[in-house]
């Protein structure tokens, strides 16, 4: 899927789309077209853009959102159970 189709799919604007990609929160699949460059997604990536999403609008920074990503803790678990398995499993991360 391209950029435009993951906005009108995922509710998240293009630019945070952007932002999110280039600082690792999704992966980053591109094609080089001449001097342009095309990203693509999945449809687990527009998954994560909702679970980012969902995230900040309670409160959660990035930092933390990014941590909770990387751990692989399933969005299957309430937010509180996210963090708490994320405390328990990262503690000299979240301590930096």
């Amino acid at each position: 899927m391209k950029t435009l189709q993951v906005e009108r799919k995922s509710g998240v604007p293009r630019q945070r789309i952007k932002y999110y990609r280039e600082h690792g929160f999704i992966p980053t699949n591109s094609v080089k077209v001449g001097t342009r460059t095309d990203y693509t997604y999945t449809e687990e990536d527009i998954l994560t853009l909702r679970r980012i999403d969902k995230l900040l609008s309670i409160g959660i920074n990035l930092k933390t959102i990014k941590l909770i990503i990387e751990s692989g803790v399933s969005d299957n678990i309430s937010v509180f159970d996210q963090i708490r398995y994320l405390a328990n499993n990262n503690q000299e991360t979240i301590e930096k």
